[in-house]
């Protein structure tokens, strides 16, 4: 024992042992004393009895406490014995509180509707024509529709949660739409567990703590391929539906003439990307795992370039309140932004229904455009290059950086030629009703 000051703990040697040293003040509570660990860490204590056994319960460091605090608390820890309570046990279970609030905490952070939404900037960041449409299906169909999976913690759903999801949406008919977001969770998944390795992937997605893939085990929903095509007489009629100065016409209109183009694509085309000189329109294909979207230039025909240029107009005309600062202005704009990839495939349906039309839909546009080019004898190549299909081969991916603009511009000229002798007087079209104007 011995009167514990300050000076005198502080000139205390470790030993190798563990010392325990009580205080000798008058001050001091009963018990209330410094142990010095074998490597010199000195720390105040008390010594309690509970349930007739002796314990020690560590106050705190003494680089942490001044003395009188110390012996302070001592006093305060020494009435709380006599009352019964087991501080050291209190203490225990305080620290296991806490580390459950922070679990809950990150836990209620990093749920299965906050990878949705990361997923979802992610695919913004990169420039994904998918990103809104992944984001709309896994909202309908996981956050409204299974809230209760939707809150719980991403590394904590398992793949029975995720056929739930998925069973309801085949349940109600929509087989290719379950098997959308099958793919578009799986792929949330796969960065997320990718995310603590790639540098390159947002830090934020390595916080969920994903191990596994719950959507791994969940087979793929085979899908019916179409293979619709119109016929002469159907593309007939479907040319002259989509003449007029609606904007969903145009969008079909133009689709059609530049050589059956992606929709998703073309409707983000802006100002900036028509070169007027050239008569050229760029779109940006980021379209399957591409780091960089794939630059696709289409160099437009007559008709297709002045319907761009009517649109380039609008364009012009809409932005010339606004400030440059917001960037070059869509060309399909509608209501401030681009118009949503789904507005012309509604519209189409629309026209479909009030003329009672066999069904089709812009898939089937684009593949009736592409067997058309084949019997107009344009070549397989040209035709890839026009629809921007997959190219990827090695020659095609490393060593091919010919533009192929002259034999584009060649292919669709063709093209338009062909459209415009279906639409010559001798080929009538059936008796086709017009859908009133659109704002």
């Amino acid at each position: 024992m011995a009167k514990l000051t300050k000076p005198f703990i502080e000139q205390i040697p470790a030993t190798g042992k563990l010392q325990v040293i009580y205080d000798d003040d008058k001050k001091a509570p009963s018990g209330f004393g410094v142990t010095v660990s074998p490597k010199g860490v000195k720390s105040y204590f008390v010594r309690y009895a509970y349930n007739g056994i002796d314990k020690r319960a560590v106050i705190g460091k003494v680089a942490d406490w001044s003395l009188t605090a110390a012996r302070l608390e001592a006093e305060d820890m020494r009435k709380a014995f006599a009352q019964g309570r087991d501080l050291k046990a209190e203490r225990r279970a305080a620290i296991e509180a806490a580390k459950q609030a922070r679990r809950d905490t990150r836990e209620g952070r990093n749920t299965l509707e906050a990878l949705i939404g990361d997923y979802h900037a992610y695919l913004k960041a990169r420039g994904k024509p998918s990103a809104g449409e992944a984001y709309r299906r896994l909202k309908r169909h996981v956050i409204d529709a299974q809230p209760d999976l939707a809150k719980k913690p991403a590394r904590e759903i398992v793949p029975d949660d995720v056929m739930t999801i998925i069973r309801k949406v085949a349940g109600e008919g929509k087989e290719r739409t379950a098997d959308q977001v099958r793919a578009y969770l799986r792929a949330a998944y796969s960065i997320a567990m990718r995310a603590p390795y790639d540098p390159l992937l947002p830090a934020e997605l390595k916080d969920y703590g994903v191990q596994s893939d719950p959507t791994a085990p969940i087979a793929v929903i085979p899908v019916r391929t179409s293979e619709r095509v119109l016929t002469r007489k159907e593309l007939v009629n479907y040319l002259h539906a989509i003449e007029g100065e609606d904007l969903q016409q145009k969008a079909l209109k133009l689709a059609l003439y530049a050589g059956g183009q992606r929709m998703s694509q073309l409707l983000r085309a802006k100002l900036s990307d028509y070169d007027a000189e050239h008569k050229t329109l760029t779109l940006y294909d980021g379209k399957g795992k591409r780091a960089q979207p794939r630059v696709h230039v289409l160099p437009l025909g007559p008709v297709a370039a002045s319907i761009v240029r009517g649109l380039v107009e609008r364009a012009r005309s809409l932005s010339s309140d606004e400030s440059e600062d917001q960037g070059p202005p869509f060309l399909f704009a509608s209501r401030g932004a681009a118009m949503y990839p789904g507005e012309p495939g509604k519209y189409l349906r629309e026209l479909i229904d009030a003329n009672g039309w066999p069904s089709f839909n812009l898939r089937d546009v684009r593949r009736t455009v592409e067997t058309e080019m084949a019997r107009l004898g344009i070549g397989k190549d040209i035709r890839a290059h026009v629809l921007s299909h997959g190219i990827g081969g090695l020659q095609d991916k490393h060593y091919d950086r010919h533009a192929y603009t002259t034999e584009k511009r060649e292919a669709l000229r063709k093209w338009e030629r062909h459209l415009a002798g279906l639409m010559a007087p001798k080929k009538k079209a059936g008796k086709v009703v017009a859908l009133g104007a659109r704002a």
